[in-house]
């Protein structure tokens, strides 16, 4: 009987919890986001947050975002 590596049973147990959180017809996902308390995220961020307030139609995105936005959040 030969025995199983660490990483092989780590292996399994990963496939195996996969196929239990699998129902039919949904695949599983990772989505990677950008990391916000990161420095240079909030650098860049704020670079194009002045960039849009500068731009020719602010006024105009402004508008939009303020009529999808909801309002009644207390």
């Amino acid at each position: 009987m030969t025995e199983i590596s660490k990483t092989e049973q780590n292996r399994e147990a990963v496939l195996t919890n996969r196929e239990r959180m699998r129902p039919p017809g949904v695949r599983p996902t990772q989505i990677r986001v950008p990391d916000m308390d990161c420095s240079s995220f909030r650098a860049q961020a704020h670079i194009q947050s002045q960039a849009a307030v500068a731009g020719f139609h602010a006024h105009e995105d402004q508008a939009f975002i303020d009529a999808v936005s909801n309002q009644d959040i207390e």
